[in-house]
């Protein structure tokens, strides 16, 4: 198994049981692979585990999300692509918000906060991007992309919490129509 398919059971384990709920023998289990074998990986444990979620979902961003709104399309179509692509990335609200589950500690400081204010800073930045496209003013473009993000997120928190997947794509229709108003 390489790192990346490695990182992909990693992520979905975390969003699963969140981090302080996942156990070591939990991953050895999803993984497949022995304690040592994971230490060998990831020296660091379950901290390192959760830092390479982060930093593949933040690349994740900036290589799938971030050149769909840097296309020659219409706000549309770079719409419609962005939604798809969110849909594919949360299995339409089954996998629940990465940030909601990694979460740790009161600190703002500490190492999964900081790669986690990087996911969010940069998918605003994405939704900025695309109201901008919109026609949308400076102003206009970064209200609606924080409203944008806080409905994906409470979405998915909500769709994680209730168990009803509905939730998520009722919201992600209504985040479209906040792009065209």
């Amino acid at each position: 198994m390489n790192k990346n398919e490695l990182i992909q059971i990693l992520m979905t384990e975390f969003r699963k049981t969140g981090y302080e709920g996942l156990s070591l023998s939990q991953i050895s289990k999803a993984t497949g692979l022995g304690k040592a074998s994971l230490y060998h990986h990831f020296p660091n444990g379950k901290k390192e585990m959760a830092l390479e979620v982060l930093k593949f979902t933040n690349n994740w961003i900036q290589t799938e999300l971030y050149p769909i709104v840097n296309k020659d399309l219409s706000p549309n179509e770079k719409l419609n692509n962005l939604i798809q692509t969110l849909n594919e990335f949360y299995f339409k609200g089954e996998n629940s918000c990465l940030l909601d589950v990694m979460s740790i500690e009161n600190s703002s400081e500490n190492e999964l906060n900081i790669h986690s204010k990087e996911i969010l800073l940069n998918f605003t930045n994405v939704l900025n991007k695309l109201a901008k496209d919109f026609g949308k003013s400076n102003e206009e473009a970064s209200m609606i992309s924080q409203i944008a993000l806080s409905i994906f997120q409470g979405a998915l928190i909500q769709t994680r919490i209730l168990k009803d997947k509905n939730i998520f794509q009722s919201q992600v229709s209504y985040v479209k129509n906040l792009f065209k108003i």
